[in-house]
């Protein structure tokens, strides 16, 4: 009897370990994959392919909250090459979800403005019965769809993410979140993100005041920004 309570103790306590994991801290790469470009993008591409093993993502997870941003480098130069890869990957703001409130706010640099425009988080994820290793996780598919909206239409390209229930955090890179675990690979277009450093604890201050919302701007909806892109574009280049 004494041996069957002491079991089921220590079973009670790794049930509560592995369901509490109160915050992550995961470092997230990127690739970007080779695809055919017309020959006006094709240095753009060349520069891009040169610095995206030079990027680093951030995200920090805690309880209902998260941020995912980029890492700053250490020389202009660097930032330079940085930039031009960051717009090929659409990745140039920060996004912070809250999942109570079950939006993610977009901090975006475009045009030369800052906007913030706010998405409601992704709840159209397939779950599909495939899984793989990644590391030491066992990780499961799930799928959905990416929209761009442009002067030449509206377009819908796959999203395949691979998420691991063992870390039981809704988190993952960009908007993408809402999957019953962390997302460890992520592959949107011709952009994979893949999770190279994992830290699960507790999250000291610092880190903590970096999760809150963006300020100073009146959030706007993504039929908004789209629009306002549309019109520079038409007043800059007659919609070409």
């Amino acid at each position: 009897m004494k041996k069957t309570v002491l079991i089921l103790f220590f079973i009670s306590i790794n049930f509560c370990a592995f369901a509490q994991q109160p915050a992550v801290e995961v470092t997230y790469k990127v690739d970007l994959l080779e695809t055919e470009v017309s020959e006006v993008l094709k240095d753009i591409y060349k520069i891009a392919y040169e610095n995206v093993k030079f990027i680093e993502f951030k995200l920090l997870g805690s309880t209902n909250e998260s941020i995912f941003y980029r890492e700053k480098l250490l020389t202009n130069d660097a930032e330079k090459g940085a930039d031009i890869a960051l717009t090929i990957l659409g990745a140039k703001g920060k996004y912070f979800t809250n999942f109570q409130k079950g939006l993610v706010y977009e901090d975006l640099p475009a045009f030369g403005e800052r906007f913030v425009i706010e998405h409601v988080i992704i709840s159209g994820w397939q779950l599909k019965k495939e899984k793989k290793r990644i590391g030491k996780y066992e990780c499961f598919k799930a799928t959905t769809t990416y929209v761009v909206n442009n002067s030449k239409g509206r377009f819908e390209f796959p999203v395949v993410a691979w998420y691991t229930p063992e870390i039981n955090l809704p988190f993952g890179p960009k908007n993408y979140s809402g999957l019953p675990g962390l997302i460890l690979e992520l592959q949107e277009k011709d952009r994979v993100f893949y999770a190279d450093k994992i830290m699960l604890g507790n999250l000291d201050n610092d880190q903590l005041q970096l999760i809150v919302p963006p300020k100073g701007k009146k959030p706007i909806s993504q039929e908004e920004f789209d629009a306002i892109g549309a019109k520079i574009a038409k007043e800059q280049f007659g919609g070409r």
